[in-house]
């Protein structure tokens, strides 16, 4: 914003001179300096020669001092007001500050109560659910021990008198068969019975049969003996040691699986089955199934097993559901036992787990604790 300008003209001589030489800003100053001291100077002259004015000055001055104490007065009364606000402010905080802490004390005191007894409450109740549990599998163990020894000495009993109905024969076909086993042990074989050479033992054994070798097809065993309506797979392992458990269910698979048989035997050649007795019987999908040890020196076993599984078949008052029901659930016992086992450790994990959140939860609050300076 532009400024209006005023033009004068000045006499010529050294302070004019002086005057002119100075800055525009400088010029101003000088200007109102010495308008300054002009004023004051005038109003000097004039107080000399005037008593009337002095006196009024004083006056002016008295009354000008008078107010001033006044204002004093009041400005310390102020203070001291404030002084009294700041001292009564610092207290109403005190008393407000140690009124939460009591109070956050009490709150937190009963929620650490509440807490506690709730965990206590759980710790109860797990303990309780866990006695109750291990009962109940006790109970449930003991009946099953119960039901399962009644239906084994039922099938013993059958089994039992199977064999002793065929004890007789058995004699005489070791007696004709002896004399085969010692040439077969004294063989190139030494003892160790191949497929082809228990094909040819099928085949002298059963002439009336059809066996098929199906060793070459997938899931169907190594041979299947077919002689009218009967049907019987047969499934061979030549080991050295106990056959392994992957190959059994290999069996049970292939018993499953092939609805044209109505039985099945594992035969081990030369060393027995894991988790199986010799001429152990089973039943899976409705169909008999044995499983042999040895059968390098006792091969008249096979036959024996055609004939039972052939009475067992032709006999309606033998209940195989209920001879596979019992082996399923014996197989289930190993499971069942590790099932407790892993309920046990989730329980025992989940104690574990409350416990560590009740200490987070104890952190936390000393936290809060100290953000306020209170001791916990």
């Amino acid at each position: 914003m532009t400024q209006e300008t005023v033009d004068f003209i000045l006499p010529a001589n050294t302070h004019t001179l002086a005057f002119l030489q100075l800055s525009l800003q400088d010029k101003l100053r000088a200007i109102e300096l010495g308008t300054k001291f002009l004023q004051q100077g005038n109003h000097l002259q004039h107080t000399w020669n005037n008593e009337q004015w002095v006196t009024k000055l004083d006056a002016l001055h008295t009354k000008h001092n008078e107010k001033i104490a006044i204002y004093k007065t009041r400005i310390s009364a102020e203070k001291n007001k404030q002084t009294q606000l700041i001292e009564n402010h610092r207290s109403t905080l005190e008393t407000t500050r140690i009124t939460m802490k009591t109070e956050i004390e009490s709150i937190y005191r009963s929620k650490c109560e509440d807490l506690k007894e709730k965990v206590e409450r759980i710790e109860n109740k797990l303990h309780k659910r866990e006695e109750e549990n291990r009962a109940l599998y006790q109970t449930i163990y003991e009946d099953f021990e119960r039901r399962l020894g009644i239906k084994e000495e039922k099938w013993n009993e059958k089994i039992d008198k199977l064999r002793a109905d065929y004890e007789e024969k058995l004699t005489l076909e070791k007696k004709e068969k002896e004399s085969y086993v010692l040439r077969a042990q004294n063989s190139t074989l030494k003892g160790q019975v191949g497929e082809e050479c228990m094909l040819q033992e099928l085949n002298q054994r059963f002439p009336r049969a059809d066996i098929e070798d199906t060793h070459k097809s997938t899931g169907r065993g190594d041979f299947i003996l077919k002689e009218g309506a009967f049907g019987m797979l047969i499934e061979i392992k030549n080991y050295t040691k106990n056959i392994p458990k992957h190959e059994i269910d290999k069996f049970y698979k292939d018993m499953n699986t092939n609805h044209d048989i109505q039985c099945g035997v594992l035969l081990s050649l030369q060393s027995g089955i894991c988790a199986k007795a010799d001429f152990h019987l089973e039943v899976t999908d409705g169909k008999p199934m044995l499983f042999l040890h040895h059968m390098s020196k006792n091969m008249f076993h096979v036959e024996l097993a055609v004939q039972l599984f052939k009475l067992i078949l032709k006999t309606d008052s033998i209940d195989l559901t209920c001879k596979e029901i019992t082996g399923k659930m014996k197989n289930s016992i190993p499971i069942i036992k590790r099932n407790w086992n892993k309920i046990r450790q989730k329980i025992q994990k989940f104690n574990k787990d409350i416990i560590d959140c009740v200490g987070e939860q104890e952190d936390i609050i000393i936290s809060m604790f100290e953000l306020i300076s209170l001791s916990y």
